[in-house]
């Protein structure tokens, strides 16, 4: 919990690079100092796990990586993802002025990091904002966003969502001065061949990433099951209108999810043939974590085109459901349902968005100390 401060004239905030050791098992990652920008006088009180995703005001933040093209990573910038929510979360009180704020800060410093859908919500609006570096062409940014009209429901699973922008539709769409131009100049689109999509300029491998366009499917299909996706199609609705009232409740069981009644469950058979021909349950199967069992049958799980990855993942850190409610002051409104460790087994806590401090067990660390029973993570 970071509380709300006030700054004197000419203080700076340091902007840090993140250096990791790209361990899935024991990821380790260090913040290398690189610039420094000016502080506000005064900036609000939020909650960051390790991401910023809500502040006193219930503006809430999601994040899921698209990556994008790799050229346009610009390692020059002083902006990247954690610094970006952070700065949001202080400085920002509504969606769509945290969405402006953003698009003029990378402006102005660079954005430093790989392709990022970040989904923004306030107590009347949800939206998209996807951004991307320039690369070594330049500094700034690259970015759009889409708001999820009310009554429908939108999905990211580490690839870019938006398609067609219409910026004459003000309530629905944002994008940066350049989104078109830069595009265009770089070959990334031609437009004699066909009409302007974000996702296709700017990210083009996660269309053909099968790794998230199943949980794209499987996600609006669970929401909408009506509308028959197909589970091989490359591209979905941006958004789908739900068949029933979308709860917390509801929501859990999706991210618990690994294709189970489905094709494409992982453990759907764990059984193999043993030297004597016969029918054995495999003594690698684990009832508990199923969706472990993909290299046991030859799934890829990773990024690639042929990649298949479940929702619910063993190494998941923690996850978050951000509520807001527009009927209640923003001291109790807000609510982060926070979960350690992976979703599929875990349980959600409930952290209101001014709470000025979490119970012990939730400061200390347990993925990277070892088994402890101080550590609710355990």
């Amino acid at each position: 919990m970071v509380p709300a401060q006030k700054h004197a004239d000419g203080e700076t905030m340091t902007m840090y690079r993140v250096e990791n050791t790209d361990s899935l098992a024991m990821p380790t990652e260090i913040d290398v100092p690189i610039g420094e920008i000016p502080q506000v006088a005064e900036t609000y009180a939020f909650m960051s796990p390790r991401m910023a995703c809500m502040n006193e005001y219930q503006l809430g933040i999601g994040e899921s990586t698209f990556g994008g093209r790799q050229e346009l990573r610009n390692h020059d910038g002083l902006i990247n993802l954690y610094r970006l929510t952070e700065l949001i979360s202080q400085r920002c009180k509504t969606a769509r002025e945290a969405i402006k704020f953003a698009g003029e800060i990378t402006q102005k410093y660079g954005w430093n990091d790989r392709g990022e859908c970040l989904t923004i919500s306030d107590t009347k609006e949800v939206w998209h904002f996807e951004i991307i570096g320039t690369g070594k062409f330049g500094g700034g940014s690259v970015w759009a966003a889409q708001r999820v009209p009310d009554d429908e429901v939108s999905v990211n699973a580490n690839a870019s969502r938006i398609m067609e922008i219409d910026l004459d539709d003000e309530d629905h769409f944002m994008a940066s001065d350049n989104v078109f131009s830069f595009a265009k100049e770089h070959g990334f689109w031609n437009p004699d061949d066909s009409e302007f999509r974000f996702c296709y300029a700017y990210d083009p491998d996660g269309r053909k990433s099968m790794s998230s366009r199943r949980r794209e499917w499987r996600v609006l299909s669970l929401l909408a099951p009506s509308l028959n996706l197909d589970p091989n199609g490359e591209t979905f609705p941006f958004s789908v209108k739900p068949e029933k009232p979308v709860s917390v409740e509801s929501l859990i069981p999706i991210f618990q999810d690994y294709y189970e009644g489905t094709p494409f469950n992982p453990v759907k058979n764990i059984t193999w043939v043993n030297e004597d021909g016969k029918y054995e349950i495999s003594p690698l199967a684990n009832p508990f974590m199923p969706y472990d069992m993909l290299p046991l049958f030859k799934i890829n799980g990773g990024w690639d085109e042929l990649g298949e990855r479940t929702i619910a993942r063993w190494y998941t850190i923690y996850a978050t459901i951000i509520q807001t409610r527009d009927w209640l002051p923003d001291a109790i409104g807000g609510v982060v349902w926070f979960a350690w460790d992976n979703i599929a087994t875990s349980a959600y806590v409930p952290l209101y968005c001014s709470i000025l401090d979490v119970h012990p067990s939730y400061k200390t660390p347990g993925r990277v100390n070892g088994f402890t029973r101080e550590s609710a993570w355990w």
